[in-house]
């Protein structure tokens, strides 16, 4: 995607027992690039993957918002998100995980990773994870 251009990605799903769901959500931004993730795992043993990897380069801005709820037993959720920042890039990641009533021996792994490629680079990035 050019450098001028808006991106906008909304995903929502709702889990169910059993039910096992894998996003891979690859970004090459715009100018600027917004991620809405949120998903509801209300079933026993469902289980949520969320696997991102963005680039961003000269001023392009990232904003990632990821909002999940384990409502019930044995849920899982995993969440990585990897990227590669160069020049006056940004990056905004705010991850929620909510262990909501009834959700006995969920599971939740979190993983971020930034690389930066340091030219002269005026880079930021912000990291906020909040789990209930």
């Amino acid at each position: 995607m050019n450098t001028n251009s808006n991106n906008f990605i909304a995903i929502q799903n709702t889990l169910e027992e059993n039910s096992n769901v894998t996003y891979w959500i690859v970004d090459f931004g715009g100018k600027n690039s917004i991620t809405n993730y949120y998903s509801n795992l209300i079933g026993k043993y469902s289980k949520n993957n969320i696997n991102t990897i963005y680039l961003g380069k000269e001023e392009q801005q990232f904003d990632l918002n990821y909002i999940t709820h384990l409502q019930s037993e044995k849920t899982n959720v995993n969440i990585q998100v990897e990227g590669v920042l160069t020049d006056k890039a940004k990056k905004n990641f705010k991850g929620t995980i909510d262990f909501k009533k009834g959700a006995k021996k969920a599971v939740r792994k979190r993983s971020r990773s930034l690389h930066i490629i340091i030219k002269h680079s005026k880079i930021k990035s912000s990291t906020n994870v909040t789990m209930f």
